[in-house]
C-alpha cells in the first residue's frame, strides 16, 4: 500500500525532478492546483519514503516517467449514452485497443497535430479516467480486482476519427496513436483517497465552454470488470495505464460536429483529482522555433517562409545576450527548452549578464520558450545548430531569421510572441 495520497512527478524550482506527494489546501482536491511537496524516495510501486523534504513545483509533468510505464491499454464504447450518440450498439465484452508510450504526455504540455492528422476535418477530444496499476496482476477476480490499483488519473484519448474509423483498415490504434495525444495527469489519487471511482463527475471544456459532462457511473464494464477481465491470462504490470472510455459528449457526436482546430485549449477534469489543460498546436513539415520575448506590446516582423526541411540528430541551442551598444548582458532571462516530443529537457531561470546556454536535444521541432526583461536597445541572439540569427534583418542567402531589436525603456511584463518558420540542417 502506497503511503502517498497524491503522486506527482515535478520539476522543481531547483532544476531537478521529483517524485513527491502533492500539498494542498484544506478543501481542495485539484492536484494541478499545488505548489509544494513532499519529496518521495524509492520505488513508488514498492518500497518508498514520502519525506519531510517540501520543495516548490514549478511544473507539473506526466505523472508516471516514460520507463516507469508499461503497457497503455484503452477502452472503446465504455460508456452508456456514448454508445448511443455514436449509434452503435452496446458492446457485449470490452472493447480493447492499445496506444503506444510516445503518445503519454502532461498536464499541460500541447497536443502536437502532425501534418498527416491535419487532413480532414475529424480531430477530436475525450476525457477519460485513466487506471494505474500498482502490482502485477494475472487472472484477478472482480472482488480482488481493487487490490491491484495504485491510483487514479484523468486523461484525454485525442482521436483522428478519419484515421481511427475510415483509414485505419479497421483497427483504432491509428488514429489515437500519434506522439502526444495521450495527456494525463494532474497526478495519481490513491484509490483509498479518492474512495468511490465509480461514481465521480467528469468533464471536457473546450475553450472555457462545458461540452461533456458525465458520471463514471455510466460505465459499461466498470474498474472491477475492466481489471479483472482484461487480466484474464494477460499479467497487468505495474505502471500499466488503463483508459477506460469516454462519456457523451464528443466532437463527432453532435450535430453539426465538433471538431478541435489549431490553437484550440481542451480542458478534462475528474472529480477528486482534477483537471489538465492542453493546447492543440497543428505542426508543419518544417520544425518551428515559438520564442516569447517580453518587451512593450508591438507587431513582430513576419519572416519570409523557406522550405529546407531539417535533418534528424543532436543539435545544440545556444542562447546569447548583449547590449547593443556595449557588448554585455543587461537582461534577466528565463529560457525553458523541450524537445520533438514536448519533453521539458533542460531550464534555467533568472539569468542576468553577458552569457551562453546550451541544451541538447533529439528530434524535432525544438521548442524555446524565452522571456527577458531589459533596458534600453537590448538584442538576444539566438543560435540554432551552425546557423544564427539576431542581427537585425533577414538574410535570405543563408535562411536565417531575425527577431531584431527589443527597445525596452523600462521593465516590463507584456510579451511579444515570435514564431519562427525556419529550415536548418544540424
Amino acid at each position: 500500500m502506497p503511503s502517498f495520497s497524491r503522486l506527482v512527478r515535478f520539476l522543481a524550482k531547483d532544476d531537478r525532478i521529483y517524485y513527491g506527494d502533492a500539498i494542498l489546501p484544506d478543501g481542495e482536491t485539484n492536484i494541478a492546483k499545488a505548489k509544494k511537496a513532499h519529496v518521495i524516495t524509492g520505488d513508488v510501486f514498492g518500497k518508498h519514503d514520502v519525506t519531510d523534504k517540501v520543495v516548490d513545483i514549478r511544473l507539473l509533468l506526466s505523472p508516471l516517467a516514460t520507463e516507469d510505464v508499461g503497457t497503455v491499454r484503452c477502452l472503446g464504447l465504455n460508456y452508456t449514452q456514448h454508445a448511443i450518440e455514436t449509434k452503435m450498439p452496446i458492446p457485449k465484452f470490452p472493447v480493447l485497443f492499445y496506444k503506444p508510450k510516445t503518445s503519454l504526455s502532461g498536464p499541460s504540455d500541447p497536443i502536437p497535430i502532425p501534418a498527416r492528422a491535419q487532413t480532414g476535418h475529424s480531430l477530436d477530444y475525450e476525457c477519460e479516467l485513466v487506471i494505474v496499476i500498482g502490482k502485477q496482476a494475472l487472472d484477478v477476480s472482480e472482488e480482488d480486482a481493487l487490490d491491484y490499483v495504485l491510483g487514479y488519473s484523468v486523461g484525454n484519448d485525442v482521436s483522428h476519427r478519419e484515421w481511427q474509423i475510415k483509414l485505419g483498415g479497421g483497427q483504432w490504434s491509428l488514429g489515437k496513436g500519434f506522439d502526444g495525444w495521450a495527456p494525463y495527469g494532474p497526478g495519481i489519487v490513491t484509490k483509498d483517497a479518492l474512495k468511490d471511482a465509480q461514481n465521480l463527475n467528469i468533464w471536457t471544456k473546450l475553450n472555457g465552454e462545458t461540452v461533456q459532462n458525465s458520471s463514471t457511473k455510466d460505465q459499461i464494464f466498470g474498474i472491477k470488470k475492466t481489471i479483472s477481465f482484461l487480466s484474464q491470462g494477460t499479467t497487468l504490470e505495474p505502471g500499466d495505464l488503463i483508459f477506460t472510455g469516454t462519456p457523451e459528449g464528443v466532437g463527432m457526436g453532435r450535430n453539426p460536429p465538433l471538431w478541435l482546430k489549431d490553437g484550440d485549449v481542451v480542458e478534462v477534469g475528474l472529480e477528486g483529482v482534477g483537471s489538465i489543460i492542453n493546447t492543440v498546436e497543428f505542426g508543419s513539415p518544417n520544425a518551428k522555433i515559438y520564442l516569447a520575448i517580453a518587451a512593450p506590446t508591438q507587431e513582430a516582423a513576419e519572416a519570409p517562409k523557406i522550405n529546407k526541411r531539417f535533418n534528424g540528430g543532436w543539435c545544440g541551442v545556444h542562447v546569447h545576450t548583449f547590449d547593443g551598444e556595449n557588448a554585455k548582458g543587461s537582461h534577466e532571462m528565463n529560457v525553458w527548452v523541450y524537445d520533438g516530443k514536448q519533453q521539458l529537457i533542460w531550464s534555467k531561470e533568472s539569468i542576468w549578464g553577458d552569457g551562453q546556454l546550451m541544451a541538447e536535444s533529439e528530434g524535432f521541432p525544438l521548442v524555446l520558450n524565452i522571456n527577458t526583461h531589459g533596458l534600453g536597445d537590448d538584442v538576444a541572439t539566438f543560435t540554432y545548430g551552425d546557423d544564427a540569427w539576431g542581427s537585425g534583418k533577414w538574410d535570405s542567402n543563408n535562411g536565417r531569421c531575425s527577431v531584431g531589436k527589443q527597445d525596452s525603456p523600462s521593465l516590463t511584463s507584456s510579451t511579444v510572441t515570435v514564431d519562427l518558420d525556419c529550415g536548418f540542417s544540424c
